[in-house]
């Protein structure tokens, strides 16, 4: 899958480029950590065997699918994770993950192409997949925008659901119902 903008490609990393994945990974830990559940430490301390083993998984999307955003050097500037309900009850709904955009790259439509690109996934390849969720962290003005314009609602706010040295981050529940 490639969609294509003058100034990138959505594209489907192949594990050959799990170094890349990584890189970013880290990166967005690093410099955004109260969007994340993960930790940087938590995340370098993987091995490298995990990351490769993320995007063959990714590439069977049985569990999980990424998509990632590629500049016209071929320098990957941003991610989106889907992850996959397994619970019999559950299996119609998935939940968007590991959302991110360099900040060189915010504000040129790279987002919005990644978040497109795995709802459109998910209405043509899963279409038994009738509910999105997703998490924000309250601070996150830009990516709380992003999930709205694209249909997202605030379901909730959910109050300590991030901890960082001693302080707390609450973060907005959001879901889109596909049609």
């Amino acid at each position: 899958m490639e969609k294509n903008n003058p100034s990138f490609s959505i594209i489907e990393l192949p594990p050959a480029r799990w170094k890349e994945f990584k890189a970013l990974r880290l990166h967005a830990l690093k410099n955004d950590p109260a969007a994340f559940g993960s930790s940087y430490r938590e995340m370098a301390s993987e091995p490298d065997a995990m990351w490769v083993k993320e995007l063959n998984e990714s590439k069977i999307g049985k569990k999980i699918k990424y998509f990632f955003a590629e500049n016209h050097k071929l320098q990957v500037i941003g991610m989106i994770g889907v992850w996959f309900q397994q619970k019999e009850k559950l299996r119609h709904r998935a939940k968007l993950n590991a959302f991110f955009v360099t900040k060189n790259s915010r504000g040129h439509g790279v987002g919005e192409a990644l978040m497109k690109t795995a709802i459109q996934f998910l209405k043509g390849k899963r279409q038994y997949i009738k509910k999105i969720d997703s998490s924000v962290n309250k601070s996150q003005a830009t990516s709380l925008k992003a999930h709205l314009k694209q249909g997202f609602r605030v379901i909730g706010l959910a109050t300590k659901e991030i901890k960082i040295k001693s302080k707390y981050y609450d973060q907005f529940i959001l879901e889109k119902i596909l049609s």
